[in-house]
């Protein structure tokens, strides 16, 4: 499933950098026959990280119905390698509150352009109350850009 959102998101990422609203998808398991809800909100803005990756964009993904209903939350970019060995932090400010770190943990599968918040059910419960949303993730080389989340409307399934 996590692969699947990520798959997602890199697709979707780049041609949507203006869009405001959580682009929304759903879908039945075949496998449980449960409706599974995926959605994903562009950054606003690209940054430039060097190296052979130049401007990337990012995303901020969340699906529920999957496992028994439970949420899972994530944040991806385009292109490039989010420095975390397994698990490791980034982060974030809702609104205008004070930045926090947020513990994340990478995908077993090799996959670095994806992270998953280990509390995703705490994460969407303040990703819905705000209007804006910073994330700042390390890179690798070292690079820690700030990427924009602004909603037009309020995640909602």
């Amino acid at each position: 499933m996590r692969v699947k959102i990520a798959a997602l998101a890199l697709a979707l990422c780049a041609p949507l950098l203006n869009a405001a609203e959580w682009l929304k998808h759903e879908r039945i398991d075949k496998m449980t026959s449960v409706t599974v809800f995926s959605a994903m909100l562009p950054s606003l803005n690209r940054e430039d990280i060097g190296g052979p990756y130049g401007v990337v964009s990012s995303a901020i993904l969340v699906s529920k119905g999957a496992n028994q209903g439970t949420e899972t939350a994530a944040f991806s970019i385009q292109r490039g390698i989010i420095s975390c060995a397994r698990s490791c932090s980034m982060l974030v400010r809702f609104d205008d509150e004070e930045p926090q770190m947020i513990k994340v943990e990478r995908t077993g599968n090799g996959q670095f352009k994806t992270v998953f918040f280990t509390d995703p059910e705490a994460f969407a419960s303040k990703l819905r109350t705000a209007k804006r949303v910073f994330v700042r993730p390390v890179l690798y080389g070292g690079r820690s850009p700030i990427f924009e989340f602004i909603q037009g409307s309020p995640l909602s399934w």
